[in-house]
């Protein structure tokens, strides 16, 4: 009975209308969500067929869901031996790739796809700007979090950056750094 299921949602994925295709992609996310036995061998393999179809906004739907699954070592070992292409969603897909790079077999495909050169040369060249920009607000975020969740209550938003940024702390920007370093 399982086959059947499974026979019918890759019928709707590779022939269905763009919504029947949508929501199909969107129920592979929830039978992932639900533990359903196997799904690192035929529901990766089915969201990875979308990110070859013509769509862009079913390969990003696909593409999210994929990034979920993939925290998943037996989904992440799936997605490498299948080879996706990453060309529909192209920079979208950076993240996956990226996730794909705590394998060896996931490297050397990426090496193959020489997109390891590429990323390399675009962080030489300066790229890693906006990266520096996100992970520095995302720790930001982290930290708020942190100090929120230590105190019961919320502390002064962005109390860390506002020391980083500014060279005369006051007296209470050192109080909260200190904290969020003794964390």
């Amino acid at each position: 009975q399982n086959r059947q299921a499974h026979t019918l949602l890759e019928t709707f994925l590779k022939s269905g209308s763009f919504h029947l295709r949508k929501y199909s992609i969107n129920h592979l996310r929830l039978l992932y969500r639900a533990n359903t036995p196997d799904f690192h061998v035929w529901g990766v393999q089915l969201l990875v067929s979308q990110l070859e179809q013509p769509d862009k906004d079913l390969g990003l739907a696909a593409l999210s869901v994929l990034e979920e699954a993939c925290e998943d070592p037996l989904c992440l070992g799936s997605l490498i031996k299948q080879k996706p292409s990453f060309k529909l969603v192209g920079a979208c897909g950076h993240n996956l790739m990226t996730m794909m790079l705590q394998r060896p077999e996931g490297l050397g495909y990426l090496l193959q796809q020489q997109w390891v050169d590429s990323q390399l040369r675009l962080w030489r060249g300066g790229a890693n700007g906006g990266a520096c920009v996100r992970y520095a607000e995302g720790l930001e975020s982290a930290l708020v979090t942190a100090l929120n969740h230590a105190d019961g209550g919320p502390p002064p938003s962005g109390a860390y950056w506002n020391a980083i940024q500014r060279k005369n702390r006051t007296e209470a920007d050192d109080y909260y750094f200190e904290r969020i370093h003794a964390l």
